[in-house]
């Protein structure tokens, strides 16, 4: 498994290095597919019965006033689109 792991890192190394203009659209493609997920995921869960409890506890939040917007299922939606018309 690890020698596959490092033969992906070394394909996309030399991708980069073989594609100096090219390799950034596709990097950012891919780290906003991460955000939206994570933001999906967030939203899924505010949908839920206690989902606004259940997010605390999974990221274990003490500090309520320090997410003001993660826990508003609007909130979540709007990053996503934003996030989609970069």
């Amino acid at each position: 498994m690890r020698t596959n792991h490092m033969q992906n890192l070394e394909k996309w190394a030399h991708f980069v290095r073989n594609n100096p203009t090219k390799w950034k659209k596709i990097h950012t493609q891919f780290i906003n597919a991460q955000f939206e997920k994570a933001y999906a995921f967030i939203d899924k869960l505010l949908k839920q019965p206690n989902g606004r409890e259940k997010i605390i506890k999974l990221y274990k939040i003490g500090n309520l006033k320090g997410y003001p917007n993660l826990l508003r299922t609007n909130q979540v939606w709007n990053r996503i689109n934003r996030t989609n018309r970069k």
